[in-house]
């Protein structure tokens, strides 16, 4: 998985990258079949310093998966948090959607 960590309107913080990359070790399992090649994660973490509000946006690009999502708040890193379980639920659900579907298909058509 090829990750990328933005920062807009924020000092880069290398303790805010790691609290990333961890969240985004969780979402190989997800991923695991995807070739790692094909799949792109980008974190976008933004500071408006003059309305004291914080954005967090993760996008999840693959073959099988395009999900976006996209928060703000007051403070960083309980944004990345909510931003990241809900990732981890759109995975899921996605993941699922994807393994009922080829499931679907091996009930209708059997392979001979």
């Amino acid at each position: 998985m090829k990750l990328e960590i933005l920062f807009r309107g924020t000092d880069p913080s290398d303790a805010m990258e790691k609290y990333v990359i961890k969240y985004a070790e969780k979402f190989k399992k997800y991923l695991a079949k995807e070739d790692s090649e094909s799949v792109f994660m980008h974190v976008v973490l933004e500071g408006h310093h003059n309305h004291h509000m914080m954005m967090v946006e993760v996008r999840i690009k693959s073959q099988h998966f395009n999900i976006v999502v996209k928060r703000d708040g007051a403070d960083m890193y309980p944004l990345i948090d909510e931003t990241m379980h809900i990732m981890e639920r759109e995975l899921r659900k996605e993941k699922e959607r994807l393994v009922d579907d080829i499931k679907q298909r091996k009930k209708c058509c059997p392979e001979d």
